[in-house]
């Protein structure tokens, strides 16, 4: 027997995606649709692994509960660096020197801004910005001159 839905949602966008979300908050069984292939280029990737585990579901030998929960544990996994660097910038306390060191290397360099503040807004990964390949580059270009205590 094909999945039955309490209601189904055309256009998951803004104003169709919060209104499923509300629907399935309220125990409905939602069925949200959108013109657009999935995953576009303007998806989260929180939005494509939803959509991977809601694909796994109606594909069918999956049991919605396990998908969600997988869903929520890779999303939770994914989003773990952002929000400890968030909870980092917003202490209100001094950043430690090798985040001194990053933001003085940082100062001018238009793309090491760029890719800053790209992974403070979210849109390029934690991990990606932090990793030693992509700091290493950013301290070379601001040479050796930068210094935690600049």
């Amino acid at each position: 027997m094909p999945p039955s839905y309490d209601a189904i949602v055309v256009g998951a966008r803004c104003a169709g995606s919060p209104t499923a979300m509300l629907l399935a908050r309220q125990g409905h069984r939602v069925l949200l649709v959108d013109r657009a292939s999935f995953p576009s280029d303007t998806m989260s990737t929180h939005a494509e692994l939803l959509a991977a585990a809601l694909d796994r579901w109606l594909g069918g030998g999956h049991q919605f509960e396990e998908e969600i929960a997988g869903y929520q544990r890779a999303r939770d996994e994914a989003a773990l660096p952002l929000f400890e660097l968030t909870c980092q910038l917003a202490s209100m306390e001094p950043p430690l020197p090798p985040m001194r060191e990053l933001l003085a290397a940082i100062h001018g360099n238009q793309e090491a801004m760029t890719g800053f503040v790209s992974t403070i807004a979210g849109t390029v990964p934690v991990p990606e910005f932090f990793g030693a390949a992509n700091l290493e580059r950013v301290m070379a270009a601001a040479g050796p001159a930068t210094s935690a205590e600049g």
